[in-house]
């Protein structure tokens, strides 16, 4: 008699794996809103507590100047030179960024260049993807009130007139970010919050978080109405059109920064301990700007030896900006003549010899040399 073969069933039939599915996707579909609702509340969070930061450095700078930054300093021909934010860096953060600045030169000048792709602390809203203009500036997503930050004038706050909790310093813009090193970061708030990237607003498109003049920094919803608008809108002079004026200009923003890195010099018998060598890269990997500074407080030497030099040139012998915080003898001149690329090259403390120049001048593409 035949016996009867027996089987056991393995894996899941169609209806119990559709049933999975349809489980599965329930629970993200439950899920996935309150994981939203969390990172925008991570983001407001990490956002309003970057302006306290902005507000407190209007009140140190204020403190020690009497008045509030300059909105933005604009030479008598009309060249731009540097912004309120520019001069907040100081107060936000202990690095030495500010110090590399070349003050009487025009922010986008190529010698300040590498000084403003770095981020101004606080000034980017986190979730916000556009952060670097095309041309690799850092860009910034707060922009301040014209009545408080404009061209060549500075305000106190003694001249709020309706009070420092009823007047606004600074606000989150909805996008055509301006670079933070722009002497023209402020906007006018003459229409509703969230209404286009010219408005005020953040990415939920809910409202927008703003700077009171007393450094509060309260959440403002698009339905405010427009007396309060009016109200924490007012009470400053009213400034001229030239004092607003700005130029006719918007950027085109990118979502990625410029690569960065940053090589500690490692210390020999002829290279002093507490210097670095930091190099900034253009978006094809070239080395474009290499900055020899010192990463401890008080280096051991201020001058720099040839060999030293000579590690410069190893690490990046096609740059073609040199800037150099620290003082540079003649002998160490020469090993500057095998970046034949260089281009312009910055000294801040010490005087080079003409002949050092003339041999650079003849050596390499150099056409500037700045010397402090």
């Amino acid at each position: 008699m035949p016996q009867k073969s027996s089987s056991t069933r393995s894996g899941f039939s169609k209806l119990e794996l559709l049933i999975s599915i349809g489980v599965i996707l329930i629970l993200a579909a439950l899920i996935f809103p309150a994981i939203q609702r969390a990172r925008e509340a991570a983001h407001r969070t990490q956002a309003r507590n970057n302006l306290k930061q902005l507000a407190l450095a209007c009140h140190n700078y204020h403190d020690v100047y009497t008045t509030l930054p300059l909105g933005g300093t604009v030479d008598e021909g009309g060249l731009a030179i540097h912004g309120w934010l520019t001069r907040l860096r100081p107060y936000l953060d202990a690095s030495p960024h500010y110090s590399w600045i070349i003050q009487n030169r025009p922010w986008d000048d190529p010698l300040n260049q590498y000084v403003m792709t770095l981020p101004v602390w606080g000034t980017q809203m986190p979730g916000v993807e556009q952060v670097a203009t095309e041309e690799r500036f850092a860009v910034t997503h707060v922009m301040g009130n014209p009545a408080v930050f404009h061209r060549n004038t500075s305000v106190g706050l003694d001249e709020f007139e309706n009070g420092t909790a009823h007047s606004w310093l600074m606000g989150e813009v909805a996008g055509q970010f301006e670079p933070a090193g722009s002497p023209f970061n402020w906007r006018a708030w003459e229409s509703p919050l969230n209404t286009g990237p010219e408005s005020y607003g953040r990415p939920s498109g809910k409202g927008a978080y703003f700077v009171m003049a007393d450094g509060s920094v309260p959440f403002i919803a698009n339905e405010v109405s427009e007396e309060v608008r009016r109200t924490i809108a007012g009470g400053l002079p009213e400034p001229t059109t030239k004092m607003v004026e700005k130029p006719d200009r918007t950027y085109t923003l990118r979502t990625e920064f410029p690569p960065r890195t940053f090589e500690t010099l490692v210390p020999t018998s002829d290279f002093d301990d507490g210097w670095g060598l930091q190099i900034y890269k253009e978006w094809n990997g070239h080395a474009q700007t290499a900055v020899i500074c010192g990463i401890s407080k008080r280096p051991p030497s201020r001058q720099l030896t040839p060999s030293q030099i000579d590690r410069l040139v190893e690490c990046c012998p096609e740059v073609s900006i040199v800037v150099i915080h620290g003082s540079l003898s003649e002998a160490a001149c020469d090993p500057l003549m095998k970046l034949t690329r260089l281009e312009r090259l910055r000294i801040s403390e010490g005087v080079v010899p003409p002949a050092s120049i003339n041999n650079l001048d003849s050596a390499t593409s150099l056409h500037e040399v700045v010397l402090e």
